[in-house]
């Protein structure tokens, strides 16, 4: 598929692809994507595979005041365009701001502190530890190299929710500080956490 589609970019992921272009020019934009888009179809005709045009959606990124139309076939609907999309368990919208994404993830964390706060007095502290780092932390961490330049806001938030959850699974009190949670699970603040994820992580790449 790379060789036959070869003017965009392509991310294969199993079932999953994603076509990505740029341009100054909107609508030489429009003219490339559309014409891979013709090919990546053909592709498929050939391999006799189908795409779902429901789960196919458009996102523009930047202040384009463009509307992007493209069609699977010639006389199909236009893909529906969107705002945000959810890309492997990633959230992106039209401003890159990850504002969706850190809400989706505490939104998961909060439900998922609340099942366990009903059981959390049958279980043992150090259990609870490991119950926290392996269901609960990777909510917050997911594609933390991404997520290194959050505004302070979005960072924040994330770091409240961090401190909610360790207070409520380990029953500490409310006036413990956020060092003292973050040294009875033994971790760092996420933020320090995602700066040392990006680094071990342009370390493999040089």
């Amino acid at each position: 598929l790379n060789y036959f589609v070869n003017d965009v970019s392509l991310r294969l992921y199993a079932d999953d692809t994603t076509e990505y272009s740029s341009n100054f020019d909107p609508d030489a934009l429009k003219i490339t994507v559309q014409e891979n888009l013709d090919l990546f179809m053909t592709w498929c005709d050939y391999n006799f595979m189908t795409v779902n045009d429901s789960k196919s959606k458009v996102l523009p990124l930047g202040n384009s005041p463009s509307s992007f139309q493209f069609h699977t076939e010639p006389n199909s609907p236009p893909l529906d365009q969107v705002s945000d999309l959810k890309l492997l368990g990633l959230t992106i919208n039209s401003s890159q701001t990850f504002k969706s994404h850190v809400k989706e993830s505490c939104k998961k964390v909060n439900c998922k502190v609340a099942a366990l706060r009903r059981v959390r007095k049958f279980i043992p502290q150090d259990v609870m530890i490991k119950i926290y780092k392996a269901f609960i932390l990777p909510h917050l961490e997911y594609c933390s190299p991404v997520l290194v330049g959050l505004t302070p806001g979005l960072s924040q938030k994330l770091e409240i929710t961090n401190q909610y959850a360790i207070r409520t699974l380990l029953n500490v009190a409310k006036s413990t500080p956020y060092d003292e949670l973050l040294r009875l699970v033994d971790i760092k603040s996420l933020k320090q956490r995602r700066l040392i994820s990006s680094l071990v992580l342009l370390y493999k790449c040089l």
